[in-house]
């Protein structure tokens, strides 16, 4: 992840890594359990933005990421 900010990094890892540890989530559910460890709504969907763009993660055919 060249060039992306440091913190902006390590928030697409953890996005990455929490859905493959817990599965497939909405941005909604994403919102809910990151924003519990005082993550901002707009920071948990620049990190899914950011991994969209980088295609580490995914839509299923309900709508939920995936990490890919």
């Amino acid at each position: 992840m060249n060039g992306l900010d440091q913190d902006v990094t390590s928030d697409v890892r953890s996005v990455v890594d929490l859905l493959r540890e817990r599965g497939p989530r909405t941005v909604q559910q994403l919102c809910v359990e990151l924003q519990d460890g005082s993550w901002g709504r707009e920071r948990v969907e620049q990190a899914v933005a950011v991994a969209w763009s980088l295609s580490l993660v995914s839509l299923d055919v309900e709508d939920r990421l995936v990490a890919l």
